[in-house]
């Protein structure tokens, strides 16, 4: 082997052209027997150049470095009693602060230091249910109502439209409003089983909404006629209809009665009355729908929403069921409605009458007619038909849907905080009934 200069090891700071010495330890680079290193080539220029310096590893002869310390003997915990011990030791600290954490934790809700922890039945008197909040039985009233719940499918001249039904009778008999199938040509029926229908329409009356259809099937599952007598705001209610028209049977909301005896005007010259206002959810296509009491009683047909330039409110008004089945059964016996005319229009200000008035306030008087006969005028507000209180325009409604056309009258009205009396004879609704 040739002979291989050392680099001098009294290397200074001036020499930067010069690499440091090496440690003698390891040896030189390479020796000239030693094979030439190999060159690269650059995938660019194609040109070779030397490689870069290969450092053999270093000779055992030149390997001794200072030892390292011994590592410290691991030592395993004796098998005896202090073993079993410590073990113990560590599981009942652990089983105390778990303790601890659980009383904690009670403490801090309520749990642990209150006087009363058992949560008491709610009680309410019958017919008034319980408050949404505070255990209205939502599942046990859908499974009992939702099957008599139609969707109702509806073409006219120029569209198509949809809505709800109600299932009143087992032999196919369905209440809905007038406005979801006005001007239809075709009717089709959706039970909630899938079943589809086609409709006849038996009847309707604009005047309070309500339309009477008919399907060809039996032993269908009924709604439970309910009443609006003595229905109190802050009640809970259910809604259920077919919202938007989506497939998969009706849908179901809860809610309360946020007020009663709304009049609510749905066109330009159309009113209906004595409207119950809710806060359960009704949409588009939910019109004609049920609305239920906490016992699962139909109480109104949900029938219109309240909409302003921002959109929907969450406001929504039923017609009380008192009216509905009124109509209804005028509907299928006469295939109309058959109204006494009294020959009156509401007052629909809101200075008609005091707050602390309760009557039909008379918003106008259609001359030739049975009140203008009798001398019943405008701002008049009627108390008593026959004895029988009157406490909205909705009830003297419903009051005279009771008695018959020709029948003779006692009416009781206030004028200007004096009472009234007058006698006089119904007579049938005219066509032009909404003009005074």
């Amino acid at each position: 082997m040739k002979n291989v200069p050392q680099p001098s090891s009294a290397w200074t700071p001036q020499d930067h052209n010069k690499l440091p010495p090496l440690d003698p330890r390891y040896g030189p680079l390479h020796s000239s027997d030693d094979p030439i290193p190999p060159t690269l080539t650059h995938p660019q220029t194609s040109t070779t150049q030397p490689a870069p310096p290969v450092f053999p590893p270093p000779s055992p002869a030149n390997r001794s470095l200072p030892p390292l310390p011994p590592k410290p003997p691991i030592v395993l915990p004796p098998s005896g009693s202090l073993g079993k011990n410590r073990l113990f030791f560590l599981f009942l600290l652990a089983s105390m602060l778990g303790a601890l954490t659980t009383l904690l934790v009670m403490h801090l809700s309520g749990g642990l230091f209150s006087e009363k922890v058992v949560t008491e039945r709610v009680i309410v008197p019958s017919g008034l249910g319980v408050s949404s909040f505070e255990g209205l039985d939502a599942v046990a009233i859908a499974e009992k109502a939702v099957p008599a719940i139609v969707h109702i499918e509806i073409e006219t001249r120029f569209n198509k439209g949809s809505g709800s039904g109600v299932i009143i009778r087992d032999n196919g008999t369905i209440m809905t409003n007038n406005h979801v199938v006005q001007g239809a040509r075709k009717i089709t029926v959706w039970l909630p089983d899938g079943r589809m229908f086609a409709a006849e329409m038996k009847g309707a009356d604009p005047t309070t909404d309500i339309a009477i259809l008919k399907i060809d099937q039996t032993d269908l599952p009924i709604a439970t006629i309910g009443s609006t007598t003595g229905l109190k705001i802050g009640q809970p209610v259910m809604a259920i209809g077919n919202p938007l028209g989506l497939e998969g049977g009706p849908s179901v909301s809860t809610g309360i009665i946020s007020a009663k005896g709304r009049q609510v005007q749905v066109g330009n010259d159309s009113i209906l009355l004595d409207m119950i206002q809710t806060d359960a959810a009704i949409s588009p296509g939910s019109s004609g729908g049920a609305l239920l009491d906490a016992n699962g009683s139909l109480i109104g047909i949900t029938t219109a929403i309240g909409v302003s330039e921002a959109g929907a409110e969450g406001i929504g008004f039923a017609t009380p069921i008192n009216i509905a089945r009124s109509v209804s059964e005028d509907l299928l016996t006469f295939g109309e409605a058959r109204h006494p005319f009294l020959g009156v229009a509401p007052c629909v200000k809101s200075d008609c009458m005091s707050e602390e008035q309760r009557g039909a306030p008379v918003g106008c008087v259609k001359k030739g007619y049975p009140a203008d006969q009798a001398g019943l005028r405008t701002g008049d507000v009627i108390t008593s038909i026959n004895g029988e209180k009157i406490r909205s325009f909705s009830d003297l409604r419903v009051v005279l849907r009771s008695l018959d056309i020709g029948q003779k009258i006692d009416l009781t009205a206030n004028r200007s905080g004096e009472e009234i009396s007058l006698s006089l004879q119904l007579t049938d609704r005219p066509q032009d009934s909404t003009a005074c």
